[in-house]
């Protein structure tokens, strides 16, 4: 059902990263923060709540669109590490996340990724995952990948420390469909699946059987604790309304940094998310870019949806 994630070369989960923290010069503090992956050349997401305090408390705001872009770590603080296995060359790739996009309208915070050549000078090729924005269906099956904090990663971030860290896959069924949210925790496009995922895989994607990234791992309940009929509840948001966010980018054959919208890389092919084509931009009343969609009648029905 799932092939796609060990059958391709280099395999889907090279693009899926584990986020966490690290003290300037020093050893990574704690477990995994959460997981995130890759959506474009130096662009990677994961979830709000993932990184939220740790942002507000080590790096310095920039006013800009949106909720905010934060740049640069804070002299003598913490700075936030993204780092994967790379299955061709067999060792660690690590990846300083030096600007952080939070979204004000769902789960989620783009990062900007400054690759760290200090296992391997070659050339880092960038293997960005498909996305859709089209609405999943009740009884669809899908599964996610990310990073557990069950591994307590602890390695320093220097050439020759490799040690293997293992990912988490979860599969499930879609049970219920949100189309613009489900209460205050989760006040966007959501939907609840039965995919039993553990702590630290926050921000990992989450895959239809078409191989496409349908959703972002947002919060679970396990069972026991208010889920339905005992089982795990997994609430995963839609990815339509990341078009919204902003992020500072310096294109190939451009200079200097500028702003673009995820939805303006989306028309430009510099990330790839189908099923779109009736979402649009507008400024909310508080004067900030919105991702808009034109729900069709049938949550159910793709046809009027493009790429």
């Amino acid at each position: 059902m799932f092939d796609f994630l060990d059958n391709q070369c280099p395999p889907v989960s090279d693009s899926i990263l584990i986020l966490r923290s690290k003290k300037t010069g020093g050893i990574p503090i704690g477990v995994a923060s959460g997981s995130c992956f890759v959506i474009g050349p130096y662009l990677a997401v994961t979830a709000l709540h993932v990184i939220d305090d740790f942002a507000d408390a080590h790096y310095s705001m920039k006013t800009g669109l949106g909720r905010g872009v934060l740049v640069t770590p804070k002299l003598g603080s913490f700075e936030l590490i993204a780092s994967h296995w790379d299955s061709l060359t067999e060792a660690w790739r690590d990846f300083e996340v030096d600007q952080i996009s939070l979204s004000k309208f769902s789960d989620f915070a783009v990062l900007r990724l400054k690759p760290r050549f200090d296992s391997s000078p070659t050339k880092y090729q960038w293997r960005p995952l498909a996305m859709h924005g089209w609405p999943v269906k009740i009884g669809e099956n899908v599964i996610s990948v990310g990073y557990t904090s069950h591994n307590k990663p602890d390695r320093i971030l220097q050439a020759g420390e490799v040690e293997e860290i293992g990912r988490y896959r979860a599969k499930g069924v879609v049970e219920e469909i949100y189309p613009k949210s489900r209460d205050q925790l989760i006040d966007s496009p959501c939907f609840l699946s039965d995919m039993p995922i553990n702590g630290g895989m926050s921000g990992g994607p989450v895959f239809s059987e078409n191989g496409l990234v349908c959703g972002l791992l947002s919060s679970s309940i396990p069972p026991g604790l208010d889920s339905v009929d005992g089982k795990h509840s997994c609430f995963s948001v839609s990815l339509w309304p990341l078009l919204g966010d902003v992020i500072e980018l310096q294109l190939p054959h451009t200079t200097g940094c500028r702003s673009y919208s995820l939805w303006q890389l989306n028309q430009m092919g510099y990330i790839r998310m189908a099923g779109v084509g009736n979402v649009h931009l507008k400024l909310s009343k508080d004067g900030q870019i919105e991702a808009v969609q034109n729900v069709p009648s049938s949550m159910t029905d793709r046809s009027n949806l493009t790429s």
